[in-house]
Protein backbone atom coordinates (compact mmCIF):
# COMPACT_ATOMS: atom_id res chain seq x y z
CA UNK A 1 0.00 0.00 0.00
CA UNK A 2 2.93 2.92 0.93
CA UNK A 3 4.31 1.83 -2.46
CA UNK A 4 1.12 2.06 -4.32
CA UNK A 5 0.65 5.43 -2.88
CA UNK A 6 4.46 6.41 -3.64
CA UNK A 7 3.97 5.66 -7.07
CA UNK A 8 0.34 7.40 -7.83
CA UNK A 9 2.59 10.86 -5.93
CA UNK A 10 5.05 10.60 -8.41
CA UNK A 11 3.02 9.95 -11.45
CA UNK A 12 0.52 12.68 -10.04
CA UNK A 13 3.74 15.41 -9.74
CA UNK A 14 5.08 14.45 -13.39
CA UNK A 15 1.88 14.61 -15.15
CA UNK A 16 1.27 18.16 -13.30
CA UNK A 17 4.41 19.67 -13.53
CA UNK A 18 4.73 19.93 -17.60
CA UNK A 19 1.09 20.77 -17.90
CA UNK A 20 2.08 23.81 -15.52
CA UNK A 21 5.28 24.75 -17.43
CA UNK A 22 3.26 26.31 -20.34
CA UNK A 23 0.56 28.59 -18.37
CA UNK A 24 1.92 32.27 -16.83
CA UNK A 25 3.95 32.16 -14.01
CA UNK A 26 2.49 33.84 -10.20
CA UNK A 27 3.81 36.73 -9.92
CA UNK A 28 5.77 37.26 -6.99
CA UNK A 29 6.42 40.39 -5.91
CA UNK A 30 9.02 42.66 -3.68
CA UNK A 31 8.19 44.99 -1.72
CA UNK A 32 9.30 47.33 1.27
CA UNK A 33 8.66 46.91 4.74
CA UNK A 34 9.69 48.70 7.69
CA UNK A 35 12.41 49.68 5.47
CA UNK A 36 13.14 46.84 4.04
CA UNK A 37 13.34 45.16 0.94
CA UNK A 38 11.54 41.57 0.77
CA UNK A 39 10.70 39.47 -2.14
CA UNK A 40 7.30 36.87 -1.96
CA UNK A 41 7.19 33.50 -2.16
CA UNK A 42 10.47 33.12 -1.07
CA UNK A 43 12.20 29.55 0.09
CA UNK A 44 12.29 28.97 4.17
CA UNK A 45 13.72 26.48 6.78
CA UNK A 46 12.55 25.31 10.34
CA UNK A 47 14.01 23.14 12.61
CA UNK A 48 12.43 22.36 15.56
CA UNK A 49 11.74 19.41 18.49
CA UNK A 50 8.77 18.45 20.33
CA UNK A 51 6.57 14.92 21.56
CA UNK A 52 5.71 11.97 19.01
CA UNK A 53 3.36 9.51 19.89
CA UNK A 54 3.99 5.71 19.00
CA UNK A 55 0.52 4.37 18.91
CA UNK A 56 1.52 0.59 18.79
CA UNK A 57 3.50 0.63 21.79
CA UNK A 58 1.13 3.54 23.31
CA UNK A 59 4.34 5.28 24.15
CA UNK A 60 5.09 9.03 23.90
CA UNK A 61 8.63 9.91 22.18
CA UNK A 62 10.83 12.97 21.03
CA UNK A 63 11.39 14.23 18.05
CA UNK A 64 13.42 16.79 16.06
CA UNK A 65 13.26 17.66 12.17
CA UNK A 66 14.72 19.71 9.77
CA UNK A 67 13.07 21.14 6.44
CA UNK A 68 13.99 22.82 3.31
CA UNK A 69 10.77 24.19 1.61
CA UNK A 70 10.94 25.92 -1.92
CA UNK A 71 9.00 27.03 -4.95
CA UNK A 72 9.28 25.85 -8.66
CA UNK A 73 7.42 28.12 -10.42
CA UNK A 74 3.65 28.30 -8.51
CA UNK A 75 4.39 24.58 -6.98
CA UNK A 76 6.12 24.31 -3.24
CA UNK A 77 8.04 21.41 -2.64
CA UNK A 78 9.77 19.83 0.55
CA UNK A 79 13.31 17.85 1.28
CA UNK A 80 13.13 17.10 5.24
CA UNK A 81 14.40 15.32 7.62
CA UNK A 82 12.33 13.58 10.67
CA UNK A 83 13.72 11.12 13.87
CA UNK A 84 11.37 9.48 16.13
CA UNK A 85 13.08 8.05 19.44
CA UNK A 86 12.58 6.91 23.30
CA UNK A 87 15.42 10.04 23.75
CA UNK A 88 16.15 12.84 21.83
CA UNK A 89 18.02 12.68 19.35
CA UNK A 90 21.60 13.10 20.79
CA UNK A 91 20.88 10.53 23.52
CA UNK A 92 20.80 6.85 22.91
CA UNK A 93 17.89 4.58 22.61
CA UNK A 94 16.90 1.72 21.72
CA UNK A 95 13.40 2.35 19.74
CA UNK A 96 13.63 4.92 17.27
CA UNK A 97 13.50 5.68 13.92
CA UNK A 98 15.33 8.32 10.94
CA UNK A 99 12.92 9.33 7.86
CA UNK A 100 13.92 11.46 4.81
CA UNK A 101 11.11 12.51 3.38
CA UNK A 102 10.10 14.53 0.41
CA UNK A 103 6.48 16.53 -0.30
CA UNK A 104 4.39 18.52 -2.15
CA UNK A 105 2.68 21.61 -0.62
CA UNK A 106 0.40 24.12 -0.33
CA UNK A 107 1.05 27.67 1.50
CA UNK A 108 -0.77 30.61 2.54
CA UNK A 109 1.79 34.02 3.36
CA UNK A 110 1.04 37.34 4.81
CA UNK A 111 3.41 39.85 6.88
CA UNK A 112 2.20 38.37 10.00
CA UNK A 113 2.34 34.58 9.25
CA UNK A 114 2.80 31.68 7.46
CA UNK A 115 0.79 28.58 6.87
CA UNK A 116 2.04 25.48 4.73
CA UNK A 117 0.35 21.67 4.30
CA UNK A 118 2.45 19.24 2.11
CA UNK A 119 3.09 15.62 2.48
CA UNK A 120 4.98 12.99 0.13
CA UNK A 121 7.11 10.03 0.29
CA UNK A 122 10.05 9.21 2.40
CA UNK A 123 12.60 6.75 3.53
CA UNK A 124 12.84 5.07 7.05
CA UNK A 125 14.76 3.09 8.79
CA UNK A 126 15.18 1.95 12.58
CA UNK A 127 14.94 -0.23 15.24
CA UNK A 128 11.69 -1.81 17.25
CA UNK A 129 11.09 -3.51 20.08
CA UNK A 130 11.07 -7.32 19.45
CA UNK A 131 10.71 -8.92 22.77
CA UNK A 132 12.78 -8.81 26.12
CA UNK A 133 14.29 -11.63 28.49
CA UNK A 134 15.18 -11.73 31.92
CA UNK A 135 18.06 -14.04 33.72
CA UNK A 136 17.81 -14.98 36.89
CA UNK A 137 21.70 -15.76 38.31
CA UNK A 138 22.10 -16.63 41.98
CA UNK A 139 23.15 -13.37 43.29
CA UNK A 140 21.44 -10.87 40.48
CA UNK A 141 18.38 -10.60 38.03
CA UNK A 142 18.60 -8.48 34.87
CA UNK A 143 16.52 -8.16 31.82
CA UNK A 144 17.48 -7.76 28.15
CA UNK A 145 15.34 -6.03 25.41
CA UNK A 146 16.06 -7.09 21.88
CA UNK A 147 14.77 -4.73 18.97
CA UNK A 148 14.79 -5.48 15.34
CA UNK A 149 15.89 -3.57 12.44
CA UNK A 150 14.17 -2.18 9.45
CA UNK A 151 14.09 -0.21 7.14
CA UNK A 152 11.50 0.72 3.61
CA UNK A 153 9.34 3.62 2.09
CA UNK A 154 7.02 5.57 4.36
CA UNK A 155 4.29 8.52 4.34
CA UNK A 156 4.50 11.47 5.76
CA UNK A 157 2.60 14.97 5.94
CA UNK A 158 2.62 18.05 8.30
CA UNK A 159 1.05 21.02 8.86
CA UNK A 160 3.05 24.09 9.42
CA UNK A 161 1.89 27.07 11.38
CA UNK A 162 4.58 30.32 12.04
CA UNK A 163 3.90 33.31 13.76
CA UNK A 164 6.08 35.96 12.05
CA UNK A 165 8.49 38.13 14.64
CA UNK A 166 9.91 40.02 11.20
CA UNK A 167 8.47 39.20 7.87
CA UNK A 168 11.59 36.47 7.26
CA UNK A 169 11.60 34.97 11.11
CA UNK A 170 9.35 33.34 13.15
CA UNK A 171 8.65 30.63 15.26
CA UNK A 172 5.85 28.10 14.85
CA UNK A 173 4.07 25.10 15.50
CA UNK A 174 3.78 21.67 13.65
CA UNK A 175 1.19 18.68 13.42
CA UNK A 176 2.97 15.38 11.45
CA UNK A 177 2.11 12.28 11.02
CA UNK A 178 4.28 8.97 9.22
CA UNK A 179 3.45 5.83 8.81
CA UNK A 180 5.63 2.71 7.42
CA UNK A 181 5.16 -0.44 7.53
CA UNK A 182 7.08 -1.09 11.30
CA UNK A 183 6.73 2.19 12.64
CA UNK A 184 3.80 4.81 12.75
CA UNK A 185 4.12 8.30 14.52
CA UNK A 186 2.00 11.48 15.62
CA UNK A 187 3.35 14.39 17.13
CA UNK A 188 3.54 18.59 17.21
CA UNK A 189 7.08 20.30 17.62
CA UNK A 190 8.05 23.71 17.98
CA UNK A 191 10.49 25.47 15.21
CA UNK A 192 12.18 28.19 14.41
CA UNK A 193 11.42 29.80 10.64
CA UNK A 194 13.84 31.51 8.85
CA UNK A 195 13.36 32.70 5.17
CA UNK A 196 15.51 34.02 2.60
CA UNK A 197 12.76 36.67 1.38
CA UNK A 198 15.15 39.65 3.00
CA UNK A 199 16.76 41.42 -0.16
CA UNK A 200 18.18 44.64 1.17
CA UNK A 201 17.93 47.81 3.88
CA UNK A 202 16.37 50.72 1.70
Amino acid sequence: MVRFTCFVFILSMAIMLPLDATSQEEDFPEFIHKDKLYKTGSSWFTIGSGLGYFPAFDRKQRNFMVDLNSRIKKHYFTLGFHYDGDNFITLKSGQRFFEFHGGYGWRSENLNRNLYVYAGPGYALGYVFHHSQRTILPDVEYETTYYNSFKGMSLYGEVQYTQKIFYDIGVGTALYASVNENYQTVGIRLFLYFSTAYIDDI
